[in-house]
């Protein structure tokens, strides 16, 4: 009998795993992103759903590195499309990877952080995905006085 609860279970869980797939069409974007008229030597970008838009789509994140993102790439994740705000964080170089915590790295500047951009993304697969970042963004933090775990639900 112990052996018959067994298999019923594991069937059960197949089932429900088997049935939580998303029938959700995810594209990938890539583009270049710049400040200044320069390209963001490193820094993030988040495509979150503009819910004001009707989006409620999964969030999506890509590296920018020399002025290039690809949410197709990992770390990255592409979305659905559709209305959009790109969170977009700017850094003077990329931080310093070290393994030992201990050890003191040279802080890097930031230019800003999260700098929102609406943009209502395709909806398939794009490689010219582009933003300018106005002068406007410098010092901006998105996040300046908040604890990022109030963070409403789908904001990074």
């Amino acid at each position: 009998m112990h052996t018959l609860r067994v298999v019923a279970c594991l069937a059960l869980t197949a089932t429900v795993v088997g049935c939580g797939g998303s029938s959700v069409d995810i594209y990938d974007y890539s583009g270049t992103v710049t400040y200044k008229g320069q390209p963001i030597t490193y820094g993030q970008i988040e495509f979150v759903p503009d819910a004001e838009g009707g989006n409620t789509g999964p969030k999506g994140y890509a590296e920018i590195v020399d002025g290039k993102y690809d949410t197709g790439t990992a770390p990255g994740k592409g979305v659905t499309g559709g209305p959009y705000l790109a969170l977009i964080t700017a850094y003077e170089k990329r931080p310093e990877q070290v393994e030992d915590e201990t050890v003191e790295v040279e802080p890097v500047t930031t230019y800003f952080i999260g700098y929102e951009m609406k943009q209502d993304l395709p909806k398939d697969d794009a490689d010219n995905v582009d933003f300018a970042v106005p002068e406007e963004a410098e010092g901006v933090n998105r996040y300046e006085g908040e604890d990022p775990r109030r963070r409403r639900a789908n904001e990074p």
